[in-house]
């Protein structure tokens, strides 16, 4: 999975003038037989990284599940404030389809 070194880019976050770029990292656990992964959020020389908050059998299942997640939030995000443990607000997603 790992496009870059913070893993495959997926989009960014945007409000205002701010802009976050999104990545997808994946990392395979022997132990289970599955991948996990985790969000870094980059914008210049700021660097968020989630715990690793998905567990699934394969990565293109990571990236399915990301899609899902953020996707079905994008509503939610829009109009409305929102404070994480990253601390990033955003009231718009951009996903891309590469």
């Amino acid at each position: 999975m790992a496009s870059t070194e913070y893993g495959k880019h997926m989009g960014e976050l945007k409000r205002g003038e701010l802009r976050w770029d999104v990545y997808l990292e994946g990392q395979p656990d022997t132990a289970l037989g599955a991948v996990r992964g985790r969000i870094h959020f980059v914008s210049g020389q700021l660097h968020k990284v989630t715990g690793w908050i998905f567990l699934e059998w394969q990565e293109k299942d990571i990236q399915e599940r990301f899609g899902e997640f953020f996707c079905g939030r994008t509503a939610a995000l829009r109009g409305s404030v929102v404070e994480q443990e990253l601390r990033i607000q955003a009231y718009s997603l951009h996903i891309s389809t590469r």
